[in-house]
């Protein structure tokens, strides 16, 4: 298993909970393509059947047998090297969880089913998301600040954290377009 695991100063975690699905399909898309499965788990590549090794003896197929042969061969190498990587996807699937969230993927056998499965499981919707991470800056202490939200304000200016908070929510939010709404509502300072 340790084929998993990346460098541990990378920043990679777990899939815990709701609250850090973000961080974590960001990371187990970057460790999913470093292994050469990401288009099984997102859907790009389409998963080959064992009905694929059965098809490659057309009707009406009059050529010699040793075509026959070649075509079985080559159907036979494309479906094992595929099955191998979506054995690995769904071992970096499991992997990258924790086990209570492992057990309720381990019996499926396509990525794509066990991604969806977390997909709608754990991630928040954007709003929601928003809200979980203004409540953790909020209840943050740092040294010499009576909280996150004032070391913050110290360190950045209103546009630069929305845009920080907000680059961490899922596609198709734009974090550039939503901070410049707000500021436009007078709910943040104008960027610099």
């Amino acid at each position: 298993m340790s084929d998993f695991i990346p460098d541990p100063g990378a920043g990679f975690e777990r899939l815990t909970s709701k609250y850090n699905y973000n961080r974590w399909a960001r990371g187990f898309k970057t460790v999913a393509k470093l292994k050469g499965v990401w288009s099984l788990i997102n859907g790009e590549e389409k998963i080959l059947g064992k009905s694929f090794l059965y098809g490659c003896h057309p009707e009406g197929y009059d050529d010699d047998l040793r075509s026959i042969c070649k075509s079985c061969f080559r159907h036979t190498q494309l479906y094992t090297a595929q099955n191998v990587r979506v054995q690995t996807a769904l071992g970096l699937l499991e992997f990258w969880v924790e086990p209570d969230i492992r057990y309720a993927i381990e019996t499926y056998t396509c990525p794509r089913a066990a991604w969806l499965f977390l997909e709608d499981h754990y991630k928040l919707a954007n709003e929601r998301a928003r809200i979980v991470a203004e409540v953790t800056l909020t209840k943050l202490r740092l040294h010499d600040c009576k909280n996150m939200t004032d070391y913050l304000r110290s360190t950045f200016t209103d546009h630069e954290l929305a845009a920080y908070i907000m680059r961490d929510l899922s596609e198709p939010y734009d974090p550039d377009a939503e901070a410049e709404r707000l500021a436009k509502q007078g709910k943040l300072g104008e960027p610099d």
